[in-house]
């Protein structure tokens, strides 16, 4: 697994567990795509306005890039 990625995804995984403490919901799931060397977040969760803007909130705030795919609502966390 590339070091890049390892702490990145702590920092996704960190924000995930706390958007859905706050908000008392589940998000979903974050796996690595080593394939295209990023971070996904994915699931039912996300298709759900407020806790989605939430998290992408939060992701914006740690200073990482990232993109939300439509029509599933994926978040794609690209290293810096």
């Amino acid at each position: 697994m590339p070091e890049p990625l390892i702490p990145l995804a702590r920092a996704v995984f960190y924000e995930v567990a706390r958007v859905e403490a706050e908000l008392g919901v589940e998000l979903g799931v974050v796996r690595l795509d080593i394939e295209n060397r990023t971070v996904v977040v994915e699931g039912a969760g996300l298709r759900s306005w407020g806790p989605r803007t939430r998290l992408e909130v939060q992701l914006e705030r740690c200073g990482v890039r990232h993109e939300t795919h439509s029509p599933s609502m994926r978040i794609v966390v690209y290293p810096s």
